[in-house]
């Protein structure tokens, strides 16, 4: 077996295509990387709208709390002045019986 030296013309259309091949998938590969980008920066801005909503539902939720605890003091309030308001009228219903 003797070892050709030469370059013939098959050899140079190949190594040419075997480059062109490498340089597409390349700029495929950019082309997916780009559009990949393009996604994460998109479900990074949905990320961010949706802690600002989650922040914001804390807070409404923490307001609702307070309010349920205001209105708890407040029949509290009322029942306790209902109830004094009862004795005063019983006193002042007594003291009209014995004058």
């Amino acid at each position: 077996m003797i070892f050709d030296a030469t370059i013939n013309l098959g050899q140079i259309i190949t190594f040419a295509g075997l480059i062109i091949g490498g340089a597409a998938a390349l700029a495929a590969m950019r082309g997916d990387v780009n559009t990949l980008k393009a996604y994460v920066r998109r479900l990074d801005d949905e990320m961010r709208k949706q802690t600002e909503i989650l922040v914001t539902l804390g807070r409404y939720d923490e307001r609702l709390t307070v309010m349920q605890h205001q209105i708890a003091d407040l029949a509290l309030t009322s029942k306790a002045l209902a109830a004094e308001n009862a004795i005063l009228r019983s006193t002042a219903a007594s003291q009209r019986n014995i004058t």
